[in-house]
């Protein structure tokens, strides 16, 4: 019986999840990594913004003004246009890493989610397949024994004795036999179907009523082994066109469809 599609993914869950903290662990990897450089990054903005200020306080010493606060000013419009920027960016730059860190973690377990539910979809639906036909094939078994069950006379077992073929006590003339492997068994294997059948009756029913001889015949097989199917009590017929059944009329009257001469099975079987 197909499992639940839940438990299903439970049981891939063994698969995916070290896939999962595969990734994750390249993330954190990645990401502990960033603190490191932007700290150097800073750190090299650090040392510019010093360079800068000891470059002011030269100047205004060779200029004689170290004492007039002119290096002060220099040295703050340093930090307003440049240094503080300069941070800014980089620290917008550390946080869009992080950013794109992150969403290549959450794609790519996407991806993986997307993947296992997939599969396990894929699973499901051939346990389904699967359930479906061993339902198939034992509806068809129970079918077959209930028609068995119901027409016990189709599909009798016959026995060879004194070198002649019997059913029971009663020996079988040979153009029944081929009557019925014409009526019952198809060409191709097995036998026709019960709407085939069907399809047949009605077709040499109208002739069998006009008294059609052969088809009168057939009439009677129809009734005596598929009585499931066409009841046990035959129809009224008109007086016989002809004296009697000869295997060239049985092949003239059978329709087109189940013309091909089968040998075998023997004697009525399928």
């Amino acid at each position: 019986m197909a499992r639940a599609l839940t438990d299903i993914l439970t049981e891939l869950n063994t698969t995916y999840n070290p896939r999962r903290q595969a990734q994750t662990d390249v993330y954190n990897q990645n990401l502990a990594a960033v603190d490191p450089q932007q700290q150097a990054d800073l750190s090299g903005l650090e040392a510019a913004k010093k360079d800068s200020f000891s470059q002011i306080e030269t100047g205004a010493n060779r200029r004689g003004m170290f004492f007039s606060g002119i290096p002060l000013a220099e040295q703050a419009k340093y930090v307003g246009q440049n240094y503080l920027p300069a941070v800014a960016n980089l620290q917008n730059r550390y946080a869009q890493i992080r950013g794109n860190l992150r969403q290549s973690l959450a794609d790519t377990l996407a991806n993986i989610d997307t993947e296992q539910r997939k599969f396990g979809q894929d699973i499901y639906g051939q346990e389904v397949a699967t359930d479906l036909e061993r339902e198939r094939i034992a509806a068809a078994e129970r079918a077959s024994r209930a028609t068995a069950a119901s027409g016990s006379g189709f599909n009798p077992t016959f026995s060879t004795t004194g070198g002649g073929q019997v059913l029971g006590a009663t020996k079988v003339n040979p153009a029944d036999q081929q009557l019925y492997n014409q009526m019952f068994v198809n060409p191709k294997g097995g036998q026709w179907g019960n709407q085939e059948l069907v399809n047949d009756y009605n077709a040499t029913l109208t002739s069998a009523r006009y008294g059609n001889v052969a088809d009168q015949k057939k009439i009677q097989f129809y009734h005596s082994f598929r009585p499931d199917l066409f009841g046990g009590n035959l129809p009224s017929f008109a007086a016989p066109q002809q004296a009697a059944v000869t295997p060239q009329a049985v092949r003239q009257a059978t329709p087109q469809t189940y013309s091909s001469v089968v040998s075998a099975p023997k004697l009525f079987g399928n």
